[in-house]
């Protein structure tokens, strides 16, 4: 779960770096704009932001198991919600779409649905002890 946490807020932080997001028209420090992280992966500020928080709220969590658990469910139904809708209006398709205030793509579609399936598998398996 912390290695979880850490990757999220590591994502978050560099989507937050405005030089590594390509084509957002923002020479600035700080992303405000929507992009391509390295020029592959769609992301915006309130995106980046949330991956801040989520991984937050992941190593928050990690300490307790029964709170491990919990929010590896949440991750997987919120990813999953996010993929399903992403999948639905986009599929893989390349550039950056919306979803509500956040930048997505077909790369972002794809890794939230791996983090839905992570979080469900967790869950699945914690309950087996």
């Amino acid at each position: 779960m912390r290695r979880f946490a850490v990757v999220y807020v590591v994502a978050g932080l560099l989507g937050l770096v405005g030089p590594l997001v390509w084509g957002n028209d923002d020479d600035g420090l700080v992303n405000t704009e929507s992009g391509l992280f390295l020029g592959e992966i769609a992301v915006n500020g309130p995106h980046a932001l949330f991956h801040v928080v989520w991984g937050l709220l992941a190593l928050g969590a990690s300490d307790d198991e029964a709170s491990a658990r919990r929010h590896a469910g949440l991750s997987a139904a919120v990813f999953g919600a996010l993929a399903a809708v992403g999948f639905r209006r986009f599929g893989f398709e390349r550039g950056v779409h919306r979803i509500g205030a956040f930048a997505v793509d077909g790369w972002g579609n794809l890794g939230h649905a791996v983090v839905s399936a992570l979080g469900l598998r967790t869950v699945l398996r914690s309950r087996r002890r």
